[in-house]
C-alpha cells in the first residue's frame, strides 16, 4: 500500500510549525518597519492618536487674580490595522517526510515567510510615509495630503541658488537640506536619531556627487562616511546626523522613474504589534493530498507627525 495514501500531518508538526512561526515573528525585523514606536495600545481595528498642541509658559508674579484656560487644539491622527496573509505553498504529498523541517525555524519555508513578511511592513511603512493621512473631527478618517512643504524638490540645487532646469538624484546638498528642515522642527540630534531610507542607486549617486567634488569639506565628510561603511561600519552616521537604511521598497513613479527617498524620526510613525497570529498546515484532498502552508495575522502604521517626515524626490538618471 502506498505509504502516504493515510497520511494525516503529525499533531506535534503542527505545534512546532505554529511555535517557531510565532518566535521567528518576534525575532525578524523589517528594515523600516521597526523604526517606528510600537504603540502596544493599539489592539482594535482603528487607532486614533491625539497630536501635540502649542505649548507655552509664561512669567506671572501676580498675586491671586483669574486664571484664563485655552481650548486644547491639537488634532487628530487615525491608523488602521491591515489583515496581512502568507501567499500560501503547497508541496507535493511525497514531500510529507520533510514535514519535520519545515517547522525549524532555519527552514527555507520559514526563513522565506519571514523575509516575506518584513518586505511587506516596509512596503507599508513606505505607503504610511509618503500618502496621505487620515484624521480631524469624529470618526477621525478625513483624508489630508502628504503636506507639500515636506518635499525637498526633485531639481533642488542648494541653499540661495535658484532650483536646477534639470532633475537631479541624490546629492549631499539634498541631505544638508533635510537636516536643516530638522533643525528648524527642533529636532535635537544628540536626543534621537534621524534615518535616511535611499536605494541602492541613491547610494551611488551620493558619492559621484562627493567624488566629483572631492576638494571641498562636505565632499570630505561624505567620502569618508562611505568609507567607513564600506568597511562594515554600517551604523556611522551621514554627515553626523542619519542612520541611512538602503532599502528596494521606495516608492518609484511608474511614469517618471523618480525614486523617492524618506528622511524621517522615529518618533514620526506609530506601529500596532502584529496581532491575530495565525499558522496552518493543511492536506489539500482534491489535490492529490498536497500539503499546504500559510500563515495569517494583523499588522498597522501610520505617519502621527509630518513635520518629522521629508520626502526627498530624486531622479535615477538626471
Amino acid at each position: 500500500m502506498d505509504p502516504y495514501t493515510q497520511f494525516t500531518i503529525p499533531e506535534h508538526t503542527r505545534r512546532q510549525y505554529a511555535d517557531a512561526f510565532q518566535a521567528a515573528v518576534q525575532q525578524e525585523n523589517a528594515k523600516l518597519a521597526n523604526v517606528s514606536i510600537v504603540e502596544s495600545r493599539w489592539t482594535a481595528k482603528q487607532y486614533v492618536a491625539k497630536q501635540s498642541d502649542v505649548m507655552r509658559w509664561v512669567v506671572n508674579n501676580t498675586r491671586f487674580g483669574n486664571t484664563s484656560a485655552t481650548e486644547w487644539t491639537g488634532g487628530f491622527r487615525s491608523g488602521f490595522m491591515k489583515n496581512l496573509e502568507m501567499e500560501p505553498k503547497k508541496f507535493d504529498r511525497n514531500d510529507g517526510k520533510l514535514l519535520d523541517d519545515i517547522a525549524l525555524p532555519t527552514g527555507d519555508v520559514l526563513t522565506n515567510a519571514m523575509y516575506a513578511l518584513n518586505r511587506l511592513k516596509d512596503d507599508l511603512f513606505i505607503e504610511a510615509a509618503t500618502a496621505g493621512s487620515l484624521g480631524g473631527a469624529e470618526p477621525h478618517i478625513t483624508l489630508t495630503a502628504f503636506p507639500s512643504g515636506n518635499i525637498i524638490p526633485v531639481n533642488y540645487v542648494k541653499p540661495t541658488v535658484a532650483l536646477g532646469a534639470s532633475n537631479r538624484g541624490l546629492t549631499v546638498w539634498k541631505v544638508l537640506e533635510a537636516r536643516n528642515r530638522f533643525l528648524k522642527s527642533d529636532v535635537d540630534f544628540d536626543r534621537e536619531e534621524a534615518i535616511l531610507a535611499i536605494s541602492p542607486d541613491m547610494e551611488t549617486q551620493l558619492m559621484l556627487d562627493a567624488e566629483a567634488a572631492s576638494n571641498n569639506s562636505w565632499a570630505k565628510m561624505v567620502l569618508e562616511w562611505f568609507k567607513m561603511r564600506l568597511t562594515g561600519n554600517l551604523e556611522s552616521k551621514l554627515l553626523g546626523v542619519f542612520r541611512v537604511i538602503t532599502t528596494n521598497r521606495l516608492t518609484t513613479d511608474s511614469g517618471t522613474g523618480i525614486e523617492t527617498a524618506v528622511a524621517f524620526c522615529k518618533r514620526a510613525f506609530l506601529s500596532s504589534p502584529m496581532t491575530g497570529m495565525e499558522s496552518h498546515i493543511d492536506i489539500l484532498p482534491t489535490q492529490r493530498h498536497a500539503i499546504q502552508v500559510t500563515a495569517y495575522g494583523s499588522w498597522g502604521c501610520f505617519r502621527a507627525l509630518d513635520n518629522l517626515v521629508l520626502q526627498v524626490p530624486c531622479d535615477p538618471a538626471p
